[in-house]
């Protein structure tokens, strides 16, 4: 994933693909960068946006993960 990420640093979807496997190795502070870093470069990255709840769950962050899920309801309400 890193290789990818490196190939295609203006990618939303790599660093999502990284922290999807920061997140599998427990390393949620790490996802959650990954998915940050998505957002930035993609904000209506709704997906990215509920991942990023997760991590933020993991983290014990439940109402900065309760943010993220409106913002993401927001962008897409389906």
């Amino acid at each position: 994933f890193a290789a990818a990420r490196a190939a295609e640093p203006g990618n939303p979807d790599r660093w999502a693909d990284l922290a999807e496997a920061h997140a599998a190795a427990q390393r949620h502070a790490a996802a959650l960068e990954c998915y940050d870093r998505a957002l930035a470069l993609d904000p209506a990255f709704a997906e990215a946006d509920c991942n990023a709840a997760l991590m933020l769950v993991r983290l014990q962050k439940s109402r900065e993960a309760l943010v993220r899920v409106a913002r993401a309801l927001d962008r897409r309400p389906d």
